[in-house]
């Protein structure tokens, strides 16, 4: 658990430059390697390990934008003639 926690800032760092759509592809090749080297993860668990975080972040931003759509106050100029 302490290797998985002492990589996420490494991870998140990485894939927030803009190599590719989302960090995707990128967060999966540095779990393989890191998790791979510091803890002995298969290479097929780090990655789905990896596949599966970013899905439940992208769960929560849709659950998000969804309540943000529904909760928005109406526009301002709509009151406004």
């Amino acid at each position: 658990m302490i290797d998985f926690l002492s990589i996420m800032p490494l991870v998140n760092t990485i894939t927030g430059v803009p190599i590719s759509f989302g960090g995707v592809g990128v967060r999966e090749t540095l779990f393989q390697t890191l998790l791979g080297q510091l803890a002995h993860v298969p290479p097929a668990l780090a990655a789905i390990s990896a596949t599966l975080g970013y899905a439940v972040q992208a769960s929560w931003g849709m659950v998000g934008g969804v309540a943000y759509l529904l909760m928005r106050p109406a526009r301002a100029s709509a009151g406004r003639r």
